[in-house]
């Protein structure tokens, strides 16, 4: 199933929304365009047949509002595709647009701020709260603050910079992606997660949302220990 879907605008911010990219030449008609989704701010294009990531970059570039993806480098690092090696597309999938690098580098105070707010949020939630009450009573909050800040780094960044290499990354192995700073993959466990806490993949990127999606994550992944 795809995990992008409609969000019903009676009830909730329309999140997702088609944005059709055009290019006309000096006479105003259209000579190239193409529907790419914008999901919380974050484009991502549906890989076609025939699409390699050096066309996509050249095509893509082309595009006022993606002009900058003339300096991204080829496959890997914050401001880029990210996926390795560059010529194994996954047609059909939905995958990022590398966005401009000053949005992304978070301070480690900002990031712990973020984390204690999903915490506290996720132990109210209906369907984790219990299990993350659990951790909470187990590990505390410092160490949950210190662990994801971790795990965070690893996956993201370094211990200067939070944030230095992308949010998502196509795991060539699996063959799917995983999104947010903690790299949560899109398997069984990781959709599951995603669905219950109904986000969009590119809600993922906010520090506070990724924080909980890893929460769950854990929570579904490890759920036997809580019982």
């Amino acid at each position: 199933p795809d995990i992008f879907r409609d969000k019903d605008v009676d009830t909730e911010p329309q999140i997702q929304r088609p944005h059709l990219l055009q290019l006309k030449n000096e006479q105003g008609q259209v000579v190239q365009q193409d529907t790419v989704l914008e999901d919380a701010g974050t484009y991502f294009y549906k890989i076609k047949q025939g699409d390699t990531l050096n066309k996509l970059k050249i095509r893509l570039q082309q595009y006022p509002e993606l002009a900058h993806l003339k300096n991204i480098r080829q496959s890997s690092g914050l401001v880029s595709f990210n996926i390795r090696p560059p010529e194994k597309l996954p047609v059909g999938e939905w995958i990022p647009i590398p966005s401009t690098k000053e949005k992304k580098e978070i301070p480690p105070q900002l990031f712990f701020n973020y984390c204690y707010d999903a915490i506290t949020e996720m132990a109210a939630n209906p369907t984790y709260g219990r299990r993350v009450q659990f951790l909470i009573k187990k590990a505390g909050i410092t160490k949950l603050l210190a662990g994801f800040y971790a795990i965070a780094c690893a996956e993201s960044g370094d211990a200067n910079k939070l944030g230095t290499t992308a949010f998502h990354r196509y795991e060539g192995d699996k063959g799917m992606f995983s999104y947010s700073m903690f790299h949560v993959l899109m398997d069984g466990t990781g959709k599951k997660a995603l669905e219950q806490l109904n986000l969009t993949p590119g809600e993922t990127y906010s520090p506070k949302n990724a924080v909980k999606l890893c929460l769950a994550f854990l929570c579904e992944k490890y759920n036997p220990i809580f019982v």
